[in-house]
């Protein structure tokens, strides 16, 4: 999310003499891409891995004092939320080993005949949806994965600093299995140069190989170096960090089998960030008018290397053109009825003047921007709906914790903040609408609906954030203020969610 906002943003080199010129001519660009609203999928995994306590020390996740069985969840479309809520919670545990396990497969890519085509996967982020996935959700490979973050980390607090040391570490160990532990390749079909070359389990079984690990921890030509760092900056004995290796070799193993699924996951993510209008869960822009007189002008714009003058007179044609079809889309009906009326034609030239005066030409080639810290300081007001449903497994209203929605965004917006100083433009939530007595159209009848609001459009059966009527009860204050829609399921939707499109 933060990195959409900080680009809409980052299209503002114009030198405003002060705040309010500033506020006016943000508000000219947004109306120039014809933004009418926003929506930000906000994942609710973000909500589920956050907290007060969350830490400061651990830095990835929210870690119990105690580890808790593991729960295979069969059904996420109707399960209760506060088991949805552990689910999320294991998917981000498991997850938050995946720069550890990136150090181990990375060590091992380089043995001859080894590609590194699982390396690209092994990120906190992937990991997490891949686990996430229906198919996946009741794995052994995901209670492997539970278990052994538990076994990296163990309770809480976990000294911060040991997160480098356990990379670096396990990057070292591995090296050393890689060239003294035989190895066994494994294909995948279909991909022949995806083979990997893996620690050979059948020669050297989980205690035999935790036994040689060990030896050479304790010999100081060896990875003696290693012990040190383990043990003085993470306080873990030599024998469990030993025993870490198989299991480690074990779940990079069951990882790279499941490759296609995995570049599946990764694939999303790709279209998600760099093709967004490609995407599935937001096909229906493409078929917009307004959203391909958006395309036109863009295009125009940068094709074309003329005066400001010239791109503002073809702009307003685009832009004049996109209202004339947008209107008559919308009234088709009532044109049909109004045909000869002359005044309902006065009405449809008057609502295009009204956005002509907001079209600007993007700067010239030649316009060099000034630095943003030499500008006045922007501040964007944002306002977060948390959707809500009914849970009838247990008679509540899910998602569990949605009543700690507010610390769980102020968290969210510290990090946007740090991540947008470099701007001079920063964000504050002016309000969070996250209960159902004070916001009863919040509230959508079950899971399902809640699942599939971001992609539907017939609020019949519940709410549709692309029904504008529903969407319309719900915006508050724009567009002085970014709306931001949190519901559905990363994992449960056909594309990924959590970043900015833009619906007329």
């Amino acid at each position: 999310m933060a990195g959409n906002v900080h680009n809409t943003h980052a299209l503002l080199p114009l030198k405003w003499k002060d705040k309010n010129k500033a506020i006016q001519k943000h508000i000219i660009l947004m109306n120039l891409l014809n933004i009418q609203r926003i929506f930000l999928l906000v994942l609710l995994a973000h909500f589920s891995q956050a907290s007060d306590d969350s830490s400061e020390q651990s830095g990835f996740f929210v870690r119990e004092a105690a580890q808790r069985p593991f729960l295979a969840l069969k059904d996420p479309i109707h399960e209760s939320s506060e088991n949805i809520q552990q689910f999320n919670e294991q998917a981000s545990n498991a997850s938050a080993i995946a720069y550890h396990l990136f150090g181990a497969a990375e060590a091992l890519s380089q043995a001859q005949g080894s590609s590194n085509a699982l390396l690209p996967s092994l990120t906190p982020t992937i990991l997490r949806l891949y686990l996430s996935q229906p198919q996946r959700a009741t794995s052994a490979l995901f209670k492997q994965l539970y278990e052994l973050s538990w076994s990296l980390y163990g309770p809480p607090p976990f000294p911060q600093a040991c997160y480098y040391h356990m990379y670096i570490s396990l990057r070292s160990t591995f090296s050393w299995v890689r060239d003294n532990i035989v190895l066994k390749l494994q294909e995948v079909p279909g991909q022949p140069l995806a083979s990997a070359m893996w620690p050979d389990m059948t020669k050297y079984p989980a205690q035999k190989l935790t036994a040689v690990v060990a030896d050479a921890l304790t010999d100081q030509a060896k990875l003696g170096e290693t012990a040190m760092l383990i043990t003085g900056g993470c306080g873990m004995a030599v024998k469990d960090f030993a025993a870490l290796v198989p299991n480690i070799s074990a779940a990079l193993k069951e990882l790279h089998a499941d490759l296609h699924l995995l570049q599946d996951v990764g694939s999303k993510m790709y279209k998600a960030h760099y093709q967004a209008e490609q995407s599935t869960g937001i096909s229906w822009l493409l078929n917009n008018p307004l959203s391909s007189r958006r395309q036109a002008l863009a295009t125009t714009a940068s094709q074309h290397s003329v005066s400001p003058d010239v791109d503002t007179r073809e702009g307003r044609r685009l832009t004049q053109s996109g209202v004339s079809r947008t209107a008559s889309f919308k009234d088709n009906n009532d044109a049909k009825q109004h045909a000869d009326d002359s005044s309902y034609s006065d009405r449809l030239h008057s609502r295009g003047r009204l956005l002509q005066t907001t079209v600007n030409s993007m700067p010239p080639n030649t316009f060099s921007p000034a630095a943003p810290s030499t500008k006045p300081a922007l501040l964007v007001p944002l306002v977060f709906h948390v959707m809500l449903y009914n849970d009838y497994t247990n008679g509540g209203i899910g998602p569990a914790q949605h009543d700690q929605a507010p610390a769980f965004i102020d968290r969210l917006i510290w990090q946007l903040n740090l991540m947008s100083k470099p701007t001079n433009i920063q964000f504050f939530v002016k309000e969070v609408r996250n209960s159902a007595d004070s916001y009863p159209n919040l509230l959508l009848p079950s899971r399902s609906s809640w699942l599939n609001t971001p992609f539907c459009s017939n609020s019949l059966l519940g709410g549709c954030l692309q029904d504008l009527n529903f969407t319309s009860s719900l915006v508050s204050d724009w567009p002085r203020s970014i709306n931001v829609f949190v519901a559905s399921e990363s994992y449960m939707a056909s594309g990924i969610l959590g970043y900015a499109f833009v619906p007329s």
